[in-house]
């Protein structure tokens, strides 16, 4: 059976997750987690001994972007998950992972939904890296998911409950970009949930919650090994009655999905990416009677989880023998413990019985043991007298839940931390993202060019007079890995040399047909570690991530050559749910259009092919004036701009000049976030 995975964002919704029946909790690690404003918890191995005593696994969530500067106390969270016995460690950062393998060989390393890995060679990637579990993104279809099962033998995680993102995860900025709270750096503000328009429709980036409880037979079947339920910060009545809905359901039972959606929804559940059926029918948000309905739910779902769950099976044996200490030896996971008591007395009237010893030793209710089976040597005519059989129970108990404890802990090694030479820059050059060669043939002057690799296609002449200063830049989403090997393929035969990756699973694929590969910003590189990754895994350069500030982005050490993006309408949104499909599908769109905040504001929507939308920062960002960064080489990104504003901007840009247009300097003129 399928694990089910809940969450475990404060100290009550840890207790409801575990006696509710979930198999495996997720909690977030200190600050460094994806949920830091989720509730209070216990230390991690306090959440960690909680769930073992449970019989339930424990998984702590390190899943966001981290500063050179956080490595050491990162280091000493690892440290205190691996010590503790913890089942998995949930990273988006390749630092992350870096340093847990330095530090806990055997700590399983799970790739968090952040990582933004969609199809088989982002789960290969992962895999060839020591990753023992990927959290697939939640925009994949059934179909797609039983295809990367087919490739991999790594264990696949997949969400089937709880709130959707907009964006798929790892690629939004747009909390970022509106108030300086990251989500990748675990404080999203949620702003996609705002009234955005699209004409009449309201609230275009606002997405039912998904549930997939319903399907959760085909998933078992395609082979998925988890099943997650999204919440960490929601309450603890939402876990319990989301893991009792997935119980019951994998047990056969028929789920109670009404008082589900009474206790959270946004107008209803939507299952529109598992079944490929990515229409208007997806988009809600939370509405007055919603609110209402989880006012009426909530009350009777304490219940859930009271009491405690039985669930360790425990089997006992009991010694009581003339002229020696009685003794109690119980087992449970494969762990023993004797324990021994009082001398027994000669029986005036009766003697101890099996059945009287079992009656009482089986009394474990408040405990998580539940009682198998019990083997008895019994001399005739001896009594032991109640207290004695239940101090014998108590400690017996005590006794195994330590040893079982024990038995969980893994030896850590100290981290010495890596040793990375101040980065030495060279002349700084200027490259060009465009979208189309009007635009490429404006900017005469910069070193590089990168172009969508299928604009490329379409026009192969032009790409010759470019030769290696021509770069493609891949889609940042590949859903199908046959179409992207294929991509490349014609990529080469038209003789392009070098392409642009904005995703860890695009690599290998590149690499393999001997491309030069630069990272894009995409890759969401945030520390020194992570480009010394990179590095190892074969890219030539790496924009490093537009979150980063101009003093994080400076500090950066190694020997890679990096970049930052200097100006452009950066995407702040990649979205498979396109918010500009209409009831009849894609039919003739032009693939661009646009929304409307509830400030009047206009942002762009431009679509990939029709395989995702992103939605633009409407204010470029702009920083040619500024104090230079330490980098080897600035990037200037046009999206929608005419030839005329891209030569433009190249020029101002060339001269160090202030625009003379409204811009943003995005987090470079912030303090380290």
């Amino acid at each position: 059976m399928c694990e089910i995975m809940a969450p475990a964002g404060s100290r009550e919704q840890l207790q409801a997750s575990v006696r509710s029946g979930a198999d495996r909790v997720y909690f977030g690690c200190g600050p460094f987690n994806a949920r830091r404003n989720a509730g209070e918890l216990p230390p991690p191995a306090e959440v960690i001994d909680y769930c073992h005593q449970r019989g339930v696994k424990a998984t702590a969530a390190l899943n966001i972007l981290l500063r050179d500067a956080e490595l050491p106390a990162v280091a000493a969270l690892i440290q205190e998950v691996a010590a503790a016995g913890g089942d998995g460690l949930i990273v988006q950062d390749l630092a992350a992972a870096r340093l847990a393998k330095d530090i806990c060989p055997e700590l399983p390393l799970h790739a968090s939904t952040q990582m933004t890995v969609h199809n088989a060679a982002g789960v290969k990637a992962l895999e060839s890296l020591g990753f023992q579990r990927v959290v697939l993104a939640r925009e994949l279809s059934l179909r797609e998911i039983e295809t990367i099962r087919a490739a991999t033998e790594i264990e696949l995680e997949v969400f089937v409950h709880g709130a959707l993102c907009m964006c798929v995860s790892g690629c939004c900025g747009l909390s970022s970009a509106l108030g300086d709270r990251s989500g990748n750096r675990g404080l999203c503000a949620q702003p996609c949930r705002l009234d955005f328009r699209r004409g009449e429709q309201h609230y275009a980036l606002s997405l039912k919650d998904m549930s997939y409880i319903p399907h959760l037979a085909q998933l078992q079947a395609a082979g998925v090994n988890a099943f997650k339920i999204e919440g960490r910060m929601k309450r603890p009545e939402y876990a319990a009655a989301a893991v009792t809905a997935v119980r019951a359901a994998l047990q056969g039972q028929k789920p109670d999905l009404e008082t589900l959606q009474a206790v959270f929804s946004r107008d209803g559940f939507t299952d529109g990416y598992l079944t490929g059926k990515r229409d208007d029918s997806m988009f809600g948000h939370r509405t007055k009677k919603d609110t209402e309905n989880t006012a009426a739910a909530l009350p009777a779902l304490a219940a859930l989880y009271r009491a405690e769950r039985q669930r360790v099976p425990v089997h006992m044996h009991l010694c009581v023998q003339g002229q020696q200490p009685a003794s109690l030896t119980l087992t449970a996971e494969g762990v023993s413990v004797t324990v021994r008591g009082e001398t027994p007395a000669k029986a005036l009237n009766r003697p101890l019985t099996q059945a009287f010893a079992e009656d009482c030793l089986f009394r474990c209710g408040g405990t998580p043991y539940a009682p198998q089976e019990l083997t008895c040597e019994l001399d005739e005519g001896l009594i032991l007298p109640i207290p004695a059989l239940k101090d014998l129970r108590r400690r017996g108990l005590e006794a195994l839940t330590e040893r079982r404890l024990a038995m969980r802990r893994r030896p850590v090694r100290e981290w010495p931390p890596l040793s990375f030479a101040p980065h030495a820059t060279g002349p700084r050059q200027t490259y060009a993202t465009v979208r189309t060669w009007e635009q490429a043939r404006a900017l005469p002057g910069v070193d590089r060019l990168y172009m969508p690799a299928r604009a490329i296609l379409k026009e192969p002449a032009h790409a010759a007079a470019y030769g290696a200063r021509l770069f493609a830049a891949l889609p940042a989403l590949s859903f199908h890995d046959a179409a992207l090997a294929d991509l490349l393929k014609d990529l080469h035969n038209a003789g392009v040399t070098g392409v642009q990756v904005q995703n860890i699973g695009a690599i290998a694929p590149a690499k393999a047909l001997g491309f030069q590969i630069s990272g894009g910003a995409g890759l969401n590189v945030f520390n020194t570690v992570a480009l010394a990754e990179y590095a190892e895994m074969g890219l030539a350069d790496c924009v490093v991530s537009t979150e980063l500030s101009a003093a994080g982005c400076n500090k950066l050490g190694g020997v890679l050559p990096r970049g930052a993006v200097v100006y452009g309408h950066l995407p702040v949104m990649r979205m498979r749910a396109c918010p500009l499909k209409s009831p009849g599908g894609c039919g003739m769109c032009p693939g661009a259009g646009t929304l409307t905040d509830r400030k009047g504001v206009t942002w762009a929507v431009m679509c990939d092919e029709r395989q995702y939308t992103s939605l633009y920062n409407p204010v470029p960002l702009y920083i040619a004036d500024f104090a230079p960064l330490a980098v080897d080489f600035e990037m200037l990104q046009f999206t929608n701009e005419t030839p005329a504003q891209c030569g433009h901007v190249a020029a101002l840009h060339a001269a160090r000049q202030a625009p003379d247009f409204a811009r943003t300097a995005g987090h470079y003129d912030k303090p380290l976030l």
